[in-house]
């Protein structure tokens, strides 16, 4: 059976914020600071059945059989959030 798969995926997003220099001109130590959240694969919108329709089934749980497309009951690819600063001395 042949279907047509169509997806839609938010894969990476960053915001970040960077103190102003005159904040940071009270610390002489310091001479950039700021901080970012990241998210990676926060939204898909698609119409296949599966858990991910980007997964590949040659993998060792398939015993290396398979090929792109082909769903063997692989896990989606994991949403994560990460937070950090960042520093410039």
């Amino acid at each position: 059976i042949q279907r047509n798969v169509n997806w839609l995926r938010l894969r990476d997003v960053t915001f970040s914020y960077n103190l102003p220099k005159s904040t940071l001109s009270k610390w002489g130590w310091i001479k950039t600071l700021g901080a970012f959240v990241t998210g990676n694969d926060l939204i898909l919108i698609t119409n296949y059945f599966g858990a991910d329709p980007a997964v590949s089934g040659t993998t060792a749980g398939s015993s290396g059989v398979g090929a792109f497309g082909f769903d063997f009951g692989t896990l989606p690819t994991p949403i994560s959030v990460n937070v950090g600063i960042r520093a410039g001395f």
